[in-house]
């Protein structure tokens, strides 16, 4: 029962970040308390924090259940998956502005069509979303260092808001980039880069 509840709370926490970063809610936010909203950002950051401690809480109440007998192996191929995940997110990091993910460019609006060119260079043209592939590395490697129950299920959740929060953030970008990105999408695969591969320019 507990990894029934476990799953809704994740299910929740994910679905909560995504009404969050939609548009929709951004523009209500915007147009309902504009002096706030240069620093929407940073709320929106805050509540993605703050609710993991209960969360955190939760998962610490319940009892672990190996799957998987680990050993020096297992820990050593998790960490080296973990590790290459890492690697690649801080790579990816570069395509992006710190300042704007963490809340800080407050220059920024993040709310309706933007201008500009879409960046397709570094690990973007080996896959349209680096930062979720590391996600999805780091997660799983985990698992192979700790193959509990409760982890297993956390990276099951995970790995499904990934493909469906993938989605989402895609439809905001071809409403921002329109041919540009549908021509991009046929050309990079979404999560699981293939090296062979790279957008024609």
């Amino acid at each position: 029962m507990e990894y029934f509840i476990l799953s809704l709370i994740w299910g929740f926490y994910f679905a909560l970040h995504s009404v969050l970063a939609s548009n929709d809610v951004k523009s209500y936010f915007k147009k309902r308390f504009p002096s706030f909203y240069p620093y929407y950002r940073i709320f929106y950051n805050l509540i993605a924090l703050f609710l993991l401690i209960p969360m955190h809480l939760f998962q610490q109440s319940i009892p672990p259940i190996m799957l998987i007998n680990k050993g020096v192996l297992m820990s050593v191929l998790g960490g080296g998956i973990m590790f290459v995940g890492l690697i690649l997110g801080l790579l990816a990091f570069r395509n992006y502005s710190g300042k704007e993910f963490v809340g800080l460019d407050f220059r920024n609006d993040n709310v309706g069509l933007k201008t500009g060119n879409l960046n397709v260079s570094g690990l973007n043209q080996y896959v349209r979303h680096p930062l979720y592939f590391a996600t999805l590395l780091m997660v799983w490697g985990y698992f192979i260092i700790w193959p509990t129950l409760m982890v297993l299920v956390i990276a099951c959740v995970i790995s499904v808001y990934l493909v469906v929060g993938t989605k989402l953030e895609e439809k905001k970008l071809i409403a921002e980039f329109g041919d540009q990105y549908l021509q991009y999408k046929k050309q990079v695969p979404m999560l699981i880069p293939f090296f062979i591969c790279k957008p024609k320019k």
